[in-house]
């Protein structure tokens, strides 16, 4: 985000409770003296203990607030776009109650110390807004107990798979995941030969190009209305070529995967390959792995396997799917690792065994639980 950029925020300012009310005045004061900030995923915003020397605004992003007692992380919550972070020990001078740690890559406007002053120093209406918003925010806080890791919302399969294959199991968790779950799924089919997986749901499959997204306002969410494809059951879908995103709209990467993780419940990547710098860079954001593989494809599994093994940064949690009548002795007899089977024949998508295969690895992605009567 540029300095330019940053200024074309104040409609965005003027939504968040901690300065709905400021008159445009003091709007303008406040959004000209704020900087940009683009941080990757795993960063730390601010550590508990540390000198309270600025306020975040969240413009894309989540944020996992978290604090050490005894030697134990405790997780307190987590902060998304339309979020602020930091500003009620900004406020009151106190030492930071927890830390900020990114839970994705985040963009941020920030109000320094100093700035933060002057224009309190400048507008005392300023000082009144913010001491009516804060008081919530500071006994919210102070209330604030251990957190839970939220249900992983960004799932990047990986399918070392036949074409037909590759997309016909994506589509089919996709549908299972969203008719399971009764929640918003959005499946982007990032591959090569991108919108066979949506023709695989009898949707045109129209992949788009870089022209389609470019210009675009990936911050909005009304964006999603015009390039998704919706099925019956309501699970969105997105083909785009990974050379479509490896261009311009690179460094936007991130903020393409932030809306539309902040504007469903689930997305489900599905990628050829872990090789090039786009597919990298959606595993880099991805809360789980899931790599899968066939009998046909077990060369190809095995190297995947190891690739993503050597991932930097550190790999994610993976699970492995086998298609297939029987697994391969390298998951049967494996020490430590995360698998699982699902019965799978060249008419998969008919087969009753298969599609109940898929929808239990649904059940487990929503963490479903099935009652017995």
């Amino acid at each position: 985000m540029t300095p330019e950029e940053a200024q074309s925020f104040k409609p965005f300012l003027s939504r968040i409770p901690l300065f709905k009310d400021l008159s445009a005045a003091d709007l303008g004061k406040v959004a000209a003296m704020m900087k940009p900030l683009s941080l990757p995923r795993g960063a730390v915003l601010f550590q508990q203990s540390d000198s309270p020397d600025a306020f975040y605004v969240i413009t894309s992003g989540h944020v996992q607030l978290r604090t050490e007692r005894a030697g134990r992380t405790h997780v307190l919550g987590y902060r998304a776009r339309g979020d602020t972070v930091g500003e009620t020990a900004l406020l009151s001078g106190e030492p930071r109650a927890f830390s900020a740690v990114l839970d994705t890559t985040c963009e941020f406007l920030v109000l320094a110390k100093a700035d933060f002053a002057t224009a309190l120093a400048e507008s005392p209406a300023l000082l009144l807004q913010l001491s009516r918003a804060l008081s919530p925010r500071l006994s919210q806080e102070a209330r604030l107990g251990r957190g839970k890791r939220p249900t992983p919302r960004l799932l990047a399969l990986v399918a070392a798979l036949s074409e037909d294959d590759r997309a016909g199991f994506a589509a089919m968790l996709a549908q299972a995941l969203a008719e399971q779950s009764g929640r918003r799924v959005i499946l982007v089919d990032l591959d090569p030969r991108a919108g066979r997986a949506a023709k695989a749901l009898g949707l045109p499959g129209k992949a788009l190009c870089e022209e389609d997204l470019h210009g675009r306002d990936l911050r909005d969410p009304k964006v999603l209305g015009e390039i998704l494809e919706v099925h019956p059951c309501g699970l969105g879908v997105l083909s785009v070529t990974p050379a479509s995103l490896s261009g311009r709209l690179y460094r936007s990467l991130f903020l393409l995967f932030n809306l539309l993780r902040d504007n469903s419940d689930f997305v489900l990547l599905a990628l050829r390959d872990a090789k090039g710098d786009v597919e990298r860079a959606a595993l880099a954001e991805a809360d789980l792995w899931v790599l899968a593989g066939s009998d046909a494809r077990k060369d190809d599994f095995l190297r995947l396997r190891g690739e993503l093994a050597a991932f930097t940064p550190a790999p994610a949690r993976t699970l492995e799917v086998w298609l297939g009548a029987s697994a391969p002795s390298e998951l049967v007899f494996s020490q430590g690792r995360d698998w699982t089977r699902i019965p799978w024949t060249p008419d998969a998508p008919a087969s009753r065994a298969s599609r109940a295969g898929v929808e239990g690895l649904a059940r487990r992605f929503a963490r479903l639980r099935v009652g017995v009567a």
